[in-house]
């Protein structure tokens, strides 16, 4: 599988937005392919702020950026505390038409209370 295709999986799959009383951290989250050879960095800057990194065999595909939604003049991407990540593997395999009779995902998936 491409970097392309692994990292557009790894950062669809990446936020579930769980609420609720959680253990606060302050570490950065890390999600690895899993080959290992893409991991994304999620963390918050001195302004409570969401920001992510890309990197593949170690190198910067993107660089810290901004992470975030606006609605109604609302920043869902602020002021934000990380609650205790959750990881799990993802191995299925599922039935599709066309040139392929099957397709195969497989990732980690982490879900990050906030």
């Amino acid at each position: 599988m491409n970097y392309q295709k692994q990292i557009t999986l790894l950062v669809s799959l990446l936020f579930i937005i769980n609420t609720g009383v959680n253990a606060i951290s302050d570490k950065p989250v890390i999600v690895k392919s899993p080959n290992g050879k893409v991991n994304v960095e999620i963390k918050t800057d001195t302004d409570s702020k969401l920001y992510y990194q890309i990197k593949a065999d170690g190198k910067e595909v993107i660089s810290c950026s901004r992470l975030g939604i606006v609605s109604d003049n609302a920043d869902l991407g602020a002021n934000i505390q990380f609650g205790t990540p959750e990881t799990k593997q993802i191995n299925e395999t599922y039935p599709v038409f066309g040139v392929h009779s099957k397709a195969i995902n497989r990732c980690n998936e982490t879900t990050i209370p906030v």
